[in-house]
């Protein structure tokens, strides 16, 4: 299975684009190093989201960041959607620390994102001001409904970095640098750390690339030094040797095992129908 993922510049000159779009057949399974959130005006489908599945219908607002895997069966089409595509400097800063994985809303009311859809349609005069509030309301919104406050997280470091890794793992990380944006030393931030989230820092941003890595296994083709590249491992045997002591098979092993449950799991489906 070939997975696209999609850049910013591909959809985008601004940053930001806001669009009503119908969709009338599947959409591949994707990825975009964009933020995106979907508000759907009518329609029903179903959104799998990093393999979870959400019924998406009237009201429905789906955020989805650039680490997520996407994919939309049709259920009642065609899907018409609010679509909005932006990069992250557009997120109000304070937000910034506190949003990090896709989100779900629903029954979310369409006045914020009509708004935003006007403002960006007729651009009128400081139409990006007036985007990047209505932008940045609904996702304070989204953080309200989903218990985030800003007030605890912005004090809480532990969490800041948690995020923080959620948006680069991919990057070179080190534990040196992690220590420093905190404002404190290495040890210190070290054993605070391991107290808050049972791991330590080193394991904890291992396992988000090696979880990654096998999103990319089980839904693309690529090789595996380049998955182990772009999950931000350095040594392609370092790697291997990881991914095969989390989930007891190698890359490729695990590839034909979960796309082989997968083929299942269709077959079975299709019997029921």
């Amino acid at each position: 299975m070939k997975i696209r993922r999609l850049l910013t510049d591909e959809v985008t000159a601004d940053g930001l684009t806001v669009c009503e779009r119908e969709i009338e057949f599947d959409f591949p399974l994707h990825w975009h190093e964009f933020y995106e959130i979907e508000y759907v005006l009518q329609g029903e489908a179903e959104f799998i989201i990093n393999d979870k599945k959400y019924l998406a219908q009237k009201n429905s607002l789906f955020f989805i960041t650039p680490v997520d895997f996407q994919e939309i069966v049709i259920k009642k089409g065609p899907l018409k959607v609010i679509n909005v595509m932006f990069d992250g400097s557009w997120i109000d800063k304070e937000l910034g620390t506190i949003i990090g994985t896709a989100a779900f809303l629903e029954n979310y009311p369409q006045e914020k994102p009509n708004m935003l859809f006007e403002e960006y349609k007729f651009r009128r005069s400081l139409w990006k001001f007036s985007c990047r509030q209505i932008l940045n309301l609904i996702l304070a919104d989204m953080c309200r409904i989903k218990g985030i406050s800003g007030e605890t997280v912005s004090m809480d470091f532990i969490r800041s970095e948690q995020i923080y890794l959620q948006k680069h793992f991919f990057e070179d990380i080190t534990l040196e640098a992690a220590a420093a944006r905190a404002g404190f030393s290495p040890n210190y931030f070290s054993r605070l750390f391991h107290e808050e989230t049972g791991k330590t820092f080193i394991k904890y941003l291992s396992d988000l690339r090696v979880a990654h890595a096998a999103l990319l296994a089980e839904h693309t083709s690529r090789s595996v030094n380049h998955i182990c590249e772009q999950c931000g491992f350095k040594n392609p045997a370092h790697f291997m040797r990881l991914f095969k002591k989390t989930y007891g098979v190698t890359v490729l092993q695990y590839r034909k095992k979960m796309r082989s449950e997968r083929k299942e799991k269709i077959i079975e489906q299709d019997k029921k129908l």
